[in-house]
C-alpha cells in the first residue's frame, strides 16, 4: 500500500493556493461573464470550456500544472515576439529600408536584433524546444507570396508583402488547463476581443514547451467562426455578390447555352458540339474545385438535346462595347424567352451563355446594383464568340469560358487595367495561375484564389491576405 505523508499533503494544498492566485489556471464560477471586449465580426462570447477542476486534481496533475505554471509567462512572451516578428513585421518596421521589393526577400538591417539567423533560432528553442515542429508554420508564413522571414547564408531575410497589425495576445493568467500529464498539456485561452483559443504544451525531458505558435492556434479558431458566419454579414460583402439569377456558385446551379444566329452566320453540328465539349470540361473542373474546398455544388450545363436555338434578323455586333442587343433581340425579354424553353427556374442558380459563331472578345453581363440598368441584367449573360482559328487573338478555350461565367457569380477580373498597378503585382505573387487573370488553353493550369472564392459565395469571409482587393 503506497503511503502518502503528510508533508507532502500539505505541499499540494500550498501548491493549489498558489496556482488559484496565479490565475493558470481557474475553477469557472457561475459569476464569470466571459465578457472580454469583442471586435466587429467577432464570437461573443467564447463557449464555456471544461477546465480542470483543482479541487479534484490528481497529485500528478497538480505537479504538472506547478512545473507549467512557472513555465508558461515565459512561453508566452517569446511566443508573442515570433508573431510580432513573423506576422507583424517587427523587423522591417523597426528598421530603415528604403524603397525594396516588398515581395522579393531582401537581409535585415546589419547590426539589428535578429540580423544573423541564430537569434531566430534562439527564440525557436525556447518556444518549441531544440526539435519542436512548431517552427515550421512561421518558417512558411504567410500562406501566400515569400515568406516573411527566412535564412540565406546565415542571415536573416525579410519580406513585407504582408504584416498584420496585430494585438489581440492572451497572457498566462487566461489560461485554463483542459487536460494535462506527463507528456503535455491541452490548454485554453479567451483573447481580450472575445475569440476562444484551443492550444497544446508539450513536455520534454528539458522542459515545457508550446506545441505551435499560438497566433497560428487563434487563426484556425478563427477560421472556424467564419466557415460558420453569415456571408451577407461580411465587412467586405459588396454588390455585385448575390445579386441576379446567379447569386453564388453553390447548391444546384444551371448553364444556358443559347445558340444565336443572324444574317451573317449560323452553326454546324460540329461547331455546337465543340462548344458544349469546352463549357462540360469546365463544369465539370470548377465541380471538382469546388468539392476539394468542401462546398457544396451541383453545377450542370444544357447539352445537344436541350440547349437553344434562336435566329434574328439583327446582324450581332462583335464589339463587347455594344451589348444593349442581348435583350432586345428577344420579343418577349431574354429572361422571360429562358424560363418557358428550359427549366431553369428550378434550379438555385443559373446563367446564360448567349453563343456567336463570330470573331469577338468574349464578355459577362452581370446583374450589379451599383449600376442605374442593373434590373435589366437579372437572367445573367455572357456573349461568348467563337472560332475554329486558334492563332485569334482571343480564341475561345475552356478556361475564358468559365472566365467569362464566374463573372455572373460575383467574379472580379483580377488583371490590368481592372487592377491597379500593385495590386496586379499583389496578385501575381499570391496565385499566378489565378483564372481571372490568366486563361490558358489547359483550364488544369488555373487556380482560384480566395478572393475570388469570397466573390463567389464559397467562403463567407475574406482571406486578410486578400483585403487589398475589396477596397
Amino acid at each position: 500500500m503506497k503511503r502518502t505523508c503528510i508533508g507532502r499533503i500539505c505541499a499540494l494544498f500550498s501548491l493549489l493556493a498558489v496556482l488559484l492566485a496565479a490565475g493558470c489556471v481557474r475553477i469557472p464560477t457561475s459569476e464569470e461573464s466571459g465578457s472580454a471586449p469583442s471586435r466587429t465580426d467577432m464570437p461573443a462570447p467564447a463557449p464555456a470550456v471544461s477546465a480542470i477542476d483543482l479541487e479534484h486534481a490528481t497529485e500528478e496533475q497538480l505537479f504538472y500544472i506547478g512545473e507549467l505554471t512557472e513555465a508558461l509567462p515565459a512561453l508566452l512572451e517569446a511566443d508573442r515576439e515570433l508573431t510580432e516578428i513573423f506576422v507583424c513585421g517587427r523587423i522591417y518596421l523597426e528598421g530603415d529600408y528604403g524603397a525594396v521589393d516588398p515581395y522579393t526577400p531582401f537581409p535585415a538591417e546589419e547590426g539589428s536584433k535578429y540580423a544573423d539567423f541564430s537569434a531566430v533560432t534562439a527564440l525557436f528553442d525556447r518556444v518549441f524546444g531544440v526539435d519542436g515542429a512548431g517552427r515550421e508554420e512561421f518558417l512558411s508564413y504567410p500562406d501566400y507570396g515569400r515568406p516573411a522571414v527566412s535564412e540565406r547564408d546565415g542571415k536573416t531575410y525579410i519580406t513585407s508583402h504582408f504584416m498584420l497589425d496585430f494585438t489581440d495576445f492572451f497572457v498566462a493568467d487566461d489560461v485554463q488547463v483542459l487536460d494535462i500529464n506527463a507528456a503535455g498539456a491541452s490548454l485554453y485561452a479567451v483573447t481580450p476581443s472575445g475569440l476562444g483559443v484551443r492550444f497544446g504544451a508539450v513536455r520534454t525531458g528539458s522542459g515545457w514547451f508550446l506545441r505551435r505558435g499560438t497566433y497560428f492556434a487563434y487563426s484556425d479558431a478563427l477560421r472556424e467562426f467564419e466557415q460558420a458566419a453569415d456571408w451577407h454579414a461580411s465587412p467586405d460583402f459588396a454588390t455585385g455578390m448575390d445579386e441576379g439569377s446567379a447569386k453564388r456558385l453553390t447548391g444546384r446551379c444551371l448553364i444556358v447555352s443559347i445558340f444565336l444566329s443572324d444574317p451573317e452566320s449560323t452553326w454546324s453540328g460540329e461547331e455546337t458540339a465543340r462548344v458544349l465539349q469546352m463549357v462540360g470540361e469546365g463544369a465539370e473542373y470548377l465541380g471538382a474545385l469546388a468539392a476539394s474546398e468542401g462546398v457544396e455544388l451541383e453545377l450542370f450545363c444544357t447539352g445537344e438535346a436541350d440547349s437553344l436555338h434562336y435566329r434574328t434578323d439583327t446582324v450581332l455586333p462583335v464589339d463587347y462595347r455594344d451589348f444593349g442587343w442581348t435583350g432586345t433581340i428577344f420579343d418577349e425579354g431574354l429572361e422571360a424567352f429562358v424560363l418557358r424553353n428550359s427549366d431553369a427556374g428550378s434550379y438555385d442558380n443559373y446563367c446564360i451563355m448567349l453563343h456567336v459563331n463570330k470573331q469577338g472578345r468574349s464578355y459577362a453581363l452581370s446583374c450589379n446594383s451599383a449600376y442605374y440598368d442593373y434590373e435589366m441584367y437579372t437572367a445573367e449573360r455572357s456573349v461568348m464568340y467563337f472560332t475554329a482559328d486558334n492563332t485569334y487573338e482571343y480564341a475561345p478555350n475552356v478556361s475564358m469560358y468559365m472566365h467569362e461565367m464566374l463573372h455572373l457569380f460575383g467574379a472580379d477580373d483580377l488583371y490590368a487595367p481592372y487592377l491597379s498597378a500593385s495590386a496586379a503585382k499583389r496578385i501575381e505573387a499570391y496565385c499566378p495561375n489565378e483564372l481571372m487573370r490568366y486563361v490558358p488553353v489547359d483550364i488544369q493550369e488555373t487556380a482560384l484564389s480566395p478572393y475570388t472564392m469570397f466573390r463567389i459565395g464559397w467562403r463567407s469571409r475574406l482571406d486578410r491576405q486578400f483585403a487589398a482587393f475589396s477596397d
